[in-house]
């Protein structure tokens, strides 16, 4: 039997709070301990991220739908996970991954934390926090990348962005067609979200990816303009003070 996940529920607010408290004190710690326990700080968040993931590929395996390819999906938001572990676990944060997680991966896991809604077998609460507090622990991960990395935006990496997305979007139809799976969700939106209701909307396939990479471009513009305008200042400020 299906259950339905709302979001903007008691049980969604509750999880976002605990994430933005957990996030403050990952931060915190962050960008005022010592190095020793910096590094102490970053191994933890990524021993937590991976429970977090494992705990739901282990509700995946006892209700039978768990396949190995779960582990090499090609979603935004598994891609920016790895990407964010690997980063924490070296302390060094090359300059083109930072740039794909602040322009593809902040938006695409902001997007889940905030309007997460799901059609899900039982147990169906604890399935979806676990969503959101995964994607919430994406969202913390890069904001602190984003911060250590000290870029300044320009228009060459909006352009990189958008390559890599079209790579995303090249390699992730390539998987459909060849594995039956649904990465980015170019195949059929996922019970229970807003793209139902685009899909029903549009009632046309092709449509519906030509709305989804809309979306997409849309969010990659805004969170450049966004970012470039708040690390231009924050560097000013720092350059300043210096």
């Amino acid at each position: 039997m299906l259950d339905y996940f709302k979001a903007f529920s008691n049980g969604h607010i509750v999880m976002v709070i605990i994430s933005l408290m957990y996030g403050f004190l990952f931060l915190s710690c962050g960008f005022r301990c010592n190095p020793k326990y910096e590094r102490i700080n970053r191994i933890v968040f990524v021993i937590f991220i991976v429970i977090v993931r494992s705990i739901r590929y282990y509700f995946d395996i006892q209700l039978g739908f768990f396949t190995i390819l779960q582990l090499f999906s090609v979603h935004i938001c598994h891609v920016s996970a790895i990407l964010i572990v690997i980063s924490l676990i070296r302390g060094k944060y090359n300059r083109f991954i930072s740039i794909y997680l602040m322009l593809l991966g902040l938006p695409a896991a902001l997007s889940v934390v905030l309007n997460p809604s799901f059609v899900l077998k039982p147990p169906v609460i604890l399935r979806s926090n676990l969503f959101i507090l995964y994607h919430a622990l994406i969202v913390v991960g890069i904001i602190y990348i984003i911060i250590k990395s000290n870029i300044v935006l320009t228009k060459k990496d909006y352009f990189t962005t958008n390559i890599i997305l079209f790579c995303f979007i090249v390699v992730g139809f390539i998987a459909n067609k060849i594995f039956d799976t649904n990465y980015l969700y170019m195949m059929y939106p996922p019970k229970g979200t807003f793209l139902v209701s685009i899909y029903e909307i549009v009632n046309s396939h092709l449509l519906y990816i030509v709305v989804l990479l809309s979306m997409a471009l849309s969010a990659i513009t805004l969170q450049f303009l966004l970012l470039k305008r708040i690390l231009s200042v924050l560097n000013e400020k720092e350059q300043e003070s210096n």
